[in-house]
């Protein structure tokens, strides 16, 4: 009976400490990634500055008239892609240098899709 109550006494302290670490996590936020209720550690800079830039470049677009309303949707849609690839390389908590390289290719990529749509003769008005 007493080693029940030890042992079920180390449980409750385990869940109890498990529970304190989440909220760590969630005081850290530029330590670490929340995707899922999971918290894993970053292995490297994530930079989600870039994607807010990103949105606010497309949205400066529409409001200025440069895109299009085709050209905006097209333009999320890729973002959403490159958000989607991104939980999905920190999904395992590890990011290898192939999904970073794939992420900063699709980057630099959007990055120049932007430019281009924002550049082109079509215009909303």
């Amino acid at each position: 009976m007493r080693v029940l109550s030890i042992l079920m006494s180390f449980v409750f302290v385990a869940f109890i400490s498990q529970s304190s670490n989440a909220q760590i996590c969630y005081s850290n936020n530029s330590y670490y990634y929340h995707n899922h209720h999971k918290h894993y550690k970053r292995n490297y800079k994530h930079d989600r500055n870039s994607i807010i830039d990103f949105r606010e470049r497309i949205d400066q677009g529409v409001w200025s008239g440069e895109l299009t309303r085709s050209e905006e949707r097209y333009l999320k849609r890729k973002l959403n892609k490159l958000v989607r690839l991104e939980n999905k390389a920190y999904r395992n908590g590890h990011i290898s240098r192939h999904e970073r390289r794939k992420i900063e290719k699709r980057k630099r990529r959007l990055d120049r899709k932007i430019y281009e749509k924002k550049h082109n003769s079509r215009t909303r008005y």
